[in-house]
């Protein structure tokens, strides 16, 4: 059957057209970021110790991760976009805020998060099993405009100790404040920067905002580490650290649980492989992260059947995606801290018990 003339100016149109959309299709980007469900790693890849007979046993510690693409071409949008439910998207400029950041600049942010986050997690690991060679102060990162800190404190001025009771971490700040209200007055003992004294500066404590029932002292809190290198150079095994090419502070607490695993005799985790994520704070507290529903899922596909998670106080949305994406393939395990993931890897079979006086053991003759 031969075309007649219209027909082939039609077929040549459609031809076109649809030349033209796929052309548009690999060229045009989307201005979004996707975040995508990754594989999990292992985190004795990221960790070894070194100078004494480390034996990590053969249970997998897991690192979650995530797969971000940053402004995919729009034929791969709609792919990620309607493929499946799993995958999430923000638009680019609310992912690197200022206009101004770049693509490398954030990798470059996140590459020392993870460093920071390996570090912590090397000072956790080891004061949990008593060898305790590290402290912290709490330090002024930021005074909000119009609150009770401005003319009182300044960034950099570490604050020691309020009404007398020693103050050293933000959580020990935020726990301090729960039993005031607005109008108590506070007396701060307060070192500058570069002080070696301390002095005492009374604070009238403001308004939460949006909360006028609620005590607000108006400063970013931060955390400066004090180490002991003499001490830590005095142990007889070393802890060295690989990226992998992960960023981002979110494998803390597999990091600290993996360390603790190489120093123990025996498999810490009894034989059972277990993801986790959240990041770990130097007081032992586990912290929120992003990207739960993409990892839960990305635990699933690995076939894991458990996933311990920082609890999500603020991100109640987040949770209820990835227990629904999961379905029962997955438990997943909420912990505020430390000792809770612990107690949840005993209550799974693990061997938490051979922590008891594990840093003695270490550092005997």
């Amino acid at each position: 059957m031969r075309l007649g003339r219209w027909q082939k100016v039609v077929f040549s149109v459609l031809g076109l057209a649809v030349f033209g959309g796929l052309v548009f299709g690999l060229v045009y980007t989307v201005p979004v970021v996707v975040f995508q469900p990754g594989q999990p790693a292992d985190s004795a890849d990221f960790v070894t110790v070194s100078g004494i007979e480390a034996d990590g046993g053969e249970s997998q510690i897991l690192i979650t991760t995530t797969v971000v693409v940053t402004e995919p071409p729009a034929l791969q949008w709609l792919w990620l976009r309607y493929v499946n439910d799993f995958n999430q998207f923000e638009e680019t400029a609310d992912f690197f805020g200022d206009e101004d950041t770049t693509e490398e600049e954030v990798d470059a942010f996140n590459e020392a998060e993870m460093v920071n986050s390996q570090n912590a997690a090397e000072l956790v690991a080891l004061d949990q099993i008593g060898l305790d060679i590290s402290d912290t102060e709490l330090v002024v990162a930021e005074v909000i405009d119009e609150t009770a800190a401005v003319d009182v404190v300044v960034p950099g001025d570490v604050i020691t100790e309020i009404d007398g009771v020693g103050i050293k971490t933000a959580n020990e700040l935020i726990s301090f404040l729960e039993d005031k209200s607005p109008g108590d007055v506070l007396e701060l003992s307060v070192r500058a920067d570069g002080s070696s004294e301390a002095e005492i500066r009374e604070l009238v404590l403001g308004e939460f905002p949006d909360e006028p029932d609620r005590a607000f002292i108006g400063i970013q809190p931060g955390e400066r580490v004090l180490v002991d290198e003499d001490r830590l150079d005095e142990l007889p095994f070393d802890i060295e650290f690989d990226s992998n090419e992960v960023g981002g502070p979110s494998a803390g607490l597999a990091l600290t649980i993996e360390i603790l695993d190489q120093l123990s005799e025996g498999d810490l985790l009894g034989g059972t492989d277990i993801a986790f994520t959240g990041t770990i704070r130097l007081d032992g507290s586990v912290g929120g992260i992003g990207g739960l529903p993409q990892k839960s899922v990305g635990v699933r596909n690995f076939d894991v059947d458990t996933f311990i998670i920082p609890i999500q106080d603020d991100s109640e949305d987040d949770l209820r995606l990835a227990t629904e994406f999961v379905d029962e393939d997955v438990n997943i395990i909420q912990v505020a801290n430390l000792e809770e993931a612990l107690e949840a890897i005993s209550d799974l079979g693990g061997n938490t018990e051979v922590l008891d006086g594990l840093g003695e053991r270490l550092l005997a003759p």
